[in-house]
């Protein structure tokens, strides 16, 4: 019986789930060839998966999952666009994401992506979303210093 349940979670889970991991490498590869040749070579681009697109694309990469960078944890648990303004504090020039995530934000290449995740809705794994590369608008200015007529 444990062969049985073994080979149907190996059909009905694990073979989408490879294809879909698969299919993801391939968009992620895109984006980042995409990166390789029409980036600037040293444009910062925040990503939180960075391993495939730093190594492909060679660009600076603002870690925002905190392996490379322990700054970004505080962050892990707020909205997207906070972690977005921390990022680019750190020097992002883009950032890649599912949607815009700061106002003015512009995508510069986007790719359909398979839902990767261990599942027994066996219909998630036909689904797909998007993932772009955003160009980030100007960070904002710093606050103006007020000064006082009156020392």
């Amino acid at each position: 019986m444990a062969v049985v349940w073994a080979l149907l979670v190996s059909v009905i889970v694990v073979r989408p789930l490879i294809r879909n991991k698969a299919l993801n490498c391939r968009a992620n590869d895109a984006i980042a060839r995409f990166m390789r040749d029409s980036l600037p070579p040293d444009a910062p681009v925040a990503v939180y998966t960075i391993g495939q697109l730093a190594f492909v694309s060679e660009h600076p990469i603002i870690d925002t999952g905190g392996i490379t960078r322990p700054g970004a944890i505080p962050y892990l648990s707020d909205p997207l666009p906070v972690m977005a303004r921390w990022a680019q504090s750190q020097g992002a020039q883009y950032y890649i994401e599912g949607k815009s995530l700061l106002p003015g934000s512009q995508a510069v290449f986007t790719t359909r992506t398979p839902f990767i995740g261990w599942t027994f809705r066996t219909a998630l794994y036909s689904t797909t979303g998007q993932l772009s590369l955003w160009k980030l608008p100007p960070p904002p200015e710093p606050a103006a210093r007020q000064v006082s007529a009156n020392p």
